[in-house]
């Protein structure tokens, strides 16, 4: 069992204590380390010293990734400096010349390989990974085999540290040479299983050799991963955190709804009033939910982001990215839920088991995987899919969540847990909103489950747009105390708009995605370059959605329709333009509105029309009184009026 000090140490002490390269510490701080986490103080110093297999076991956001990125990391350093003469171990690669024998040996093989369940998360790991080689990319090279149009072209040595799904590895599996590997990390091991890689797991470990350490990762110990670990592991130390409550406080609601079309209302009404604000993540359960809910909110002029399994991965990664750097607000994520309620912990006597092996010392520097052809226990999908190496409730990193709304509830309460995860992280406040089909038994049922795993109520704050009548301490979700009769106003606009967002317009936008994913493709690029009519036949059959257009009306909520108690965003107002004269509040230049009007203090001006007997009236134009004065015109003395009678 992990038992961190009260007072951690920092990096550089922490780097200085286990021997750290000085350049792998500078990268820390600059990545703003400050200190390692409970799970990494303990994983870096087992990984490194005593060389055997590890289990990590730490919850999600506890720094899992950099405490098995940092050893392997290390590791590698280690392995390239012992290769190379110590004058010359972090010189540029051009000073290695004379030695090109020993540097080829390090970087023309694969040495570490990390397993990941999803696309999303082999991007993310390759991320932080390349943030911690940025002094270290002259001796240690990293790749997917999604990064590069051609993965391993024969040009090109393998990479040192690889990342991919186990899918993805057994494509490359023909070029690829795995047997100098010395490390093996299967990251989300929970999560690994449940996406159904139990078979290609099996195919890859026959394909790596016998002697390596492996270091297996998970947020849960679940039965499956405890089959698992008897597979991969040998005498395994194990790494168990379990860390104090965290400062953020994480509030759950649920609300009664009675269809899909009381869900459409809520979540239109709860964003467009601003009850729900900040970054907010919708799940649903499927792609044509997700893409129904993102055509039916575009109507209202409220901007979104989609993710789901239909897409590629270089594009969901985008999204992801739009969505944590502000493009939009709300993202909207399929997310299947496929994990079982069998997500539990191990048997406390495994648990004694490996506690005890934690315990024992070891001065093995390598140890051997169990020769045992037992199978891992079969997870629900037995073959790898088109969609099995997606997946957004666990491990993706989204910054800033404020809110988690479940559109649909997951089919598990672990599902639920994963979901809620994305917000209230590292300190941080958040809300989770699950709407509750009260006709519906099995979601009832559903929702007492997931009740029992659950923690308690924390103390509302002032700040909380969401409250409830259950006091401090009461089970958790708790009833979101809102009648849906104040907001029956809207309903009329919800399902006039709902109407046009048909299971047509949804097909067309998914395929239009997918074709807009394809033309973008990086991979596809040099197939456009060779054959140009295709591109030319994508970009002239990319359809549209049939969806009307936003009509302008709709992105405004009139006044009459806000509840009393709902007035949260105040409705903006023109600014009227200043006058002249004055701030314009009072008054108007208008002369139809001011004709006649007296000013304060002054008397009205006596106007007069006429001024002469024959009706004409003194004039006061300029041309005028200069021909008056000099006798030209019609005030000439020769001038006859009874000539121009007749031409008026």
């Amino acid at each position: 069992m992990a038992d961190p000090s009260s007072t951690p140490p920092t990096f550089l002490e922490f780097s200085q204590t286990h021997g750290l390269s000085a350049r792998l510490t500078k990268s820390l701080q600059r990545l703003n380390y400050l200190h390692p986490l409970p799970v990494q103080q303990t994983s870096v110093p087992l990984i490194l010293s005593e060389g055997k297999d590890v289990l990590i076991q730490s919850s999600t956001g506890s720094g899992k990734t950099l405490g098995y990125l940092i050893p392997i990391l290390q590791k590698l350093i280690q392995e390239v400096k012992r290769l190379t003469p110590r004058r010359q171990t972090f010189a540029c690669r051009h000073i290695f010349d004379d030695h090109q024998v020993e540097v080829e040996e390090c970087e023309g093989v694969v040495k570490m390989l990390i397993l990941l369940p999803t696309r999303e998360l082999v991007e993310q790991v390759a991320a932080t990974l390349k943030e911690l080689l940025y002094y270290l990319t002259d001796i240690i090279a990293s790749r997917t085999p999604n990064s590069v149009p051609s993965p391993y072209p024969p040009s090109a040595p393998p990479p040192q540290i690889l990342l991919a799904t186990p899918s993805g590895l057994l494509e490359y599996t023909s070029v690829l040479d795995l047997k100098n590997l010395t490390t093996l990390v299967i990251d989300e091991a929970d999560l690994m299983l449940s996406h159904g890689y139990a078979a290609d797991l099996n195919t890859c470990k026959k394909l790596l050799p016998k002697i390596l350490q492996t270091i297996l990762v998970s947020a849960t110990l679940t039965s499956d991963v405890s089959n698992l670990k008897k597979v991969m592991l040998h005498k395994p130390a194990i790494v168990k955190v379990n860390e104090t409550k965290r400062k953020g406080d994480l509030k759950q609601f649920y609300l009664d709804v009675n269809g899909e079309k009381d869900k459409l209302l809520v979540c239109y009404v709860f964003l467009k009033l601003g009850v729900v604000k900040g970054k907010s993540i919708f799940f649903v359960n499927s792609t044509m939910n997700a893409y129904r809910l993102k055509l039916f909110l575009e109507q209202f002029g409220i901007r979104s982001g989609c993710i789901g399994s239909e897409m590629t991965g270089r594009h969901r990664g985008e999204v992801v990215e739009r969505f944590n750097t502000g493009g939009f607000e709300v993202l909207i994520a399929e997310d299947e839920g496929e994990e079982s309620d069998s997500d539990s912990d191990c048997d406390s006597e495994d648990e004694d088991e490996e506690e005890e092996e934690t315990m024992a010392t070891t001065t093995s520097s390598s140890k051997r995987n169990s020769p045992s052809s037992s199978q891992p226990a079969s997870s629900k999908k037995s073959t790898t899919t088109t969609s099995s190496d997606f997946g957004v409730s666990r491990g993706v990193d989204f910054r800033g969540v404020k809110f988690v709304v479940n559109v649909d509830l997951p089919s598990s309460p672990s599902a639920y847990t994963h979901r809620i995860g994305r917000t209230a992280r590292a300190g941080a406040s958040g809300c989770a909103l699950t709407l509750i089909d009260s006709t519906s038994q099995t979601e009832l049922e559903m929702l007492q489950n997931i009740r029992t795993t659950q923690d308690r109520l924390p103390l509302p704050k002032s700040t909380d747009t969401l409250t409830s009548s259950a006091t401090e301490g009461s089970m958790q979700p708790a009833r979101l105390e809102f009648d849906l009769t104040e907001i029956e106003g809207f309903r009329y606009r919800v399902e006039d708009v709902s109407r046009a967002v048909t299971k047509v317009a949804i097909m067309e936008t998914i395929q239009t995605e997918i074709k807009e994913s394809v033309l973008n493709s990086e991979r596809l690029q040099e197939h456009f370059a060779q054959n140009p009519q295709d591109r030319q036949l994508l970009e002239a059959d990319k359809m549209r959605s049939n969806v009307n257009k936003v009509q302008g009306h709709l992105k405004n909520v009139p006044n009459y329709l806000i509840p009393k108690g709902m007035k949260v965003h105040k409705q903006s107002k023109k600014r009227r333009r200043r006058n002249n004269g004055g701030s314009g509040e009072k008054g108007s230049n208008d002369p139809l509105t001011n004709f006649g009007e007296k000013k304060e203090g002054e008397e009205g001006e006596k106007r007069i029309f006429l001024n002469s007997d024959d009706g004409t009236g003194k004039s006061t134009s300029g041309r005028k009184a200069w021909k008056m004065a000099r006798g030209k015109g019609k005030f000439s003395k020769r001038y006859d009026a009874t000539k121009f009678r007749g031409k008026r």
